[in-house]
C-alpha cells in the first residue's frame, strides 16, 4: 500500500476543536433563531391585543353614531322632557320609529260620562288605559316590553308595556308599568297626571340605553324587562370606564340634565353635544406582552345630534 494514501485516509473527518467550534456555531445560530422567533411570537401577541382593542372601539363608535344620529326623530325635546339624556355613564335615546310609515298615535277611548280631566289613575285600572285601534279591525302595534310615550296635552310621560288585550273590535286596553321614573324621565302618571278626554294619547318609541354594569361590562339596551329593568346585552366585557356628558348652547358641559331647576341653560331643550369617554381593555393576556397586563385604548367622542340642530331651527 502506499504510505502516502495511508496518510490522506488517514486525515479524514474533524478534529475535536472543529467539532466544538461547529457546535458553538450551531448554538449561537440557534439561539439567535429563537430569540427572533419569540420576538416575533410577542410582537404577534401584542399587534393581535392592539387590534382587539382598536376593533371594539371602532364597533363602540358606530354603534353610538347610529343611535345617536336616531335622537329626536318626531320627538322634540321640551325644557323637561328630551330625546337625549344622560346620567354619568348611563346615556339614553329616544325617537318615534317608522317601520315603514311613523308609530301610530293611539287616542284614549275615555269612559262614558267620565269628567274632564278624569279621575286619577287609568280607565281600565290603575295602570292602564283603553285606546282606539288606528285602523278598523287591526290591533294596536304594541307589545310587552316596548317603551312608549303617554302623551297629555303638551305633558310627556314614559310608559313600559306588560300587557295588551283586546277590549271591543276597535279598542284594546294597554296595561303598563305603575312607576313614577323610567331612563330618568317621568313616567306613568308620576306627578298626579290626570288624563285629558281629548288630548290623551300612547305612541311607541324607538329607545337605545348605554351603561358600565357593576362587574365593568358595556351594556347595550332597546328593550325593557315587565318589571321595569332593561333587557341588556353586553357589548364588551372589559370597559374600565365609561363616562357621557352633554354639552349645552352656552358651552357648559355636564354629567346629567335637569329641566325642573331656577337654571333654564341645563334643560333638555339647551342639548347641542354629547361627549363619551371611556377605556377600553383586550380580553386577552400575554405573559410576555405589556408585562402581562391588558392592552388599552383611551377614547372619547363628541356627536352632534343633527335632530337637536333642527329642533331649535323649526318654530315653536
Amino acid at each position: 500500500m502506499n504510505p502516502s494514501t495511508t496518510r490522506r485516509r488517514g486525515r479524514g473527518g474533524f478534529t475535536i476543536i472543529e467539532l466544538l467550534i461547529a457546535m458553538v456555531v450551531g448554538v449561537v445560530v440557534f439561539m439567535s433563531a429563537t430569540g427572533i422567533l419569540l420576538a416575533t411570537f410577542r410582537a404577534q401577541a401584542g399587534s393581535d391585543m392592539r387590534e382587539e382593542v382598536a376593533r371594539n372601539a371602532r364597533f363602540l363608535g358606530e354603534a353610538l353614531q347610529r343611535d345617536l344620529s336616531e335622537a329626536g326623530v318626531e320627538l322634540r325635546s321640551t325644557s323637561t322632557f328630551g330625546s337625549v339624556d344622560v346620567r354619568n355613564d348611563t346615556i339614553s335615546v329616544l325617537s318615534v320609529p317608522f317601520d315603514p310609515d311613523e308609530a301610530p298615535v293611539y287616542r284614549i277611548a275615555p269612559p262614558a260620562g267620565s269628567p274632564n280631566p278624569l279621575p286619577a289613575g287609568g280607565t281600565c285600572g290603575s295602570a292602564c288605559i283603553a285606546v282606539v285601534s288606528d285602523s278598523a279591525g287591526k290591533p294596536v302595534r304594541l307589545q310587552v316590553g316596548d317603551v312608549a310615550k303617554l302623551q297629555v296635552n303638551n305633558v310627556r310621560h314614559l310608559i313600559v308595556v306588560t300587557d295588551v288585550a283586546a277590549a271591543g273590535p276597535d279598542t284594546f286596553r294597554i296595561s303598563f308599568l305603575n312607576t313614577d321614573s323610567l331612563l330618568h324621565r317621568p313616567a306613568a302618571f308620576a306627578g298626579g297626571l290626570l288624563l285629558d278626554r281629548a288630548g290623551t294619547s300612547i305612541q311607541r318609541l324607538t329607545m337605545a340605553a348605554y351603561w358600565r354594569d357593576a362587574s365593568g361590562r358595556l351594556m347595550r339596551a332597546t328593550r325593557f324587562n315587565p318589571n321595569g329593568t332593561l333587557q341588556g346585552e353586553s357589548l364588551f366585557e372589559d370597559v374600565t370606564a365609561f363616562q357621557v356628558s352633554v354639552i349645552f348652547l352656552d358651552g357648559d358641559e355636564l354629567t346629567s340634565v335637569s329641566g325642573t331647576d331656577a337654571d333654564q341653560t341645563n334643560n333638555y331643550d339647551q342639548i347641542t353635544s354629547v361627549r363619551v369617554q371611556g377605556t377600553l381593555e383586550s380580553s386577552t393576556t400575554n405573559p410576555h406582552v405589556n408585562s402581562g397586563s391588558p392592552a388599552q385604548r383611551r377614547f372619547s367622542w363628541r356627536f352632534s345630534p343633527r335632530n337637536l340642530r333642527y329642533e331649535r331651527a323649526r318654530p315653536s
